[in-house]
């Protein structure tokens, strides 16, 4: 049995490749419906829907990397030197699989393994939009 909540993935980075696969299937539908929603909505922003999307994030996350990369922050949260970046395409195309997927089932192996964590839902937020988190 895997001791940690990481290990509990173990097996699964072959899996998403077979075509029929639960996690190609959502890869799939995932993508649908993003197309879907930028048919109906013209430049919509991710972020809040109710916004039109402007400049190249569709967001101002300046004041947020500022606050996260600041040394006393970073001691807090022991991410070492590590620099926060607003939109990393190497963990974008890690959690592709995972949009419209609960993770809230993993949430508690987090937790017994000491990891700190912030769940986040926003009511107009395209990206993380359930509110009832």
């Amino acid at each position: 049995m895997a001791s940690n909540a990481v290990e509990n993935l173990a097996g699964e980075e072959w899996y998403h490749l077979l075509p029929h696969s639960p996690k190609a299937n959502r890869k799939k539908r995932s993508l649908t419906l993003l197309r879907d929603y930028n048919l109906h909505y013209s430049d919509p922003t991710y972020y809040d829907i109710r916004k039109k999307c402007e400049g190249s994030l569709c967001y101002d996350f300046s004041n947020m990397e500022t606050f996260l990369n600041k040394k006393s922050v970073r001691d807090a949260l022991g991410v070492g030197n590590i620099e926060f970046v607003s939109c990393s395409p190497t963990v974008y195309q890690a959690m592709l699989v995972d949009w419209m997927r609960n993770l809230e089932v993993g949430i508690p192996a987090l937790l017994e393994d000491g990891v700190k964590l912030l769940v986040y839902a926003g009511e107009y937020d395209l990206i993380a939009t359930v509110v009832h988190v």
